[in-house]
């Protein structure tokens, strides 16, 4: 079939499918993508998160997390972004849409901006991220600082009424 007879050719062109009770894993993308097309063939690329999560691990150089540039009002968004391919030829990277990345460790979602972020906020190193923030009020200089049980006080910091 040409790119000219196609209903489908001069725009990009994604689906997304999950059975009720399906895992994340089990959630498919296929994507045609018209400006990578050559001649008159399709270039089609089917994504699921375990695809993506071992392209952002073994082809650092071609795929890459990009950060949410929306306002972010979870702190999810701290560790997570939106995998990219690189477009060929360039220095730049196109959004793999319907997905969502950890940065730290590479592990997928399948994410919309209606399905929101329950998924990411229960993901270990979102909770780990969260556990830190709360834990780094310590300063890293051990001789002037007061402790009182496991928590360290830094030097700068009065407290009153203790």
């Amino acid at each position: 079939m040409s790119s000219s007879s196609s209903p489908i050719a001069s725009s990009n062109y994604h689906s997304a499918s999950a059975p009720a009770g399906f895992s994340q894993s089990s959630i498919s993308i296929m994507a045609y993508d018209s400006s990578n097309a050559t001649n008159s063939s399709s270039h089609i690329q089917q994504y699921t998160t375990a695809r993506i999560k071992f392209l952002l691990k073994q082809q650092p150089l071609t795929y890459t997390i990009l950060k949410n540039e929306n306002t972010k009002s979870s702190i999810c968004w701290e560790v997570f972004g939106f995998p990219a391919k690189k477009l060929e030829n360039t220095k730049e990277y196109k959004k793999i849409d319907g997905f969502t990345s950890c940065e730290k460790c590479y592990e997928t979602f399948s994410y919309t901006s209606t399905t929101g972020t329950r998924n990411m906020l229960s993901h270990s190193c979102v909770k780990n991220l969260s556990n830190t923030k709360i834990t780094t009020f310590t300063s890293s200089s051990s001789s002037s600082q007061l402790k009182r049980g496991s928590m360290k006080i830094p030097p700068n910091l009065y407290i009153i009424g203790i």
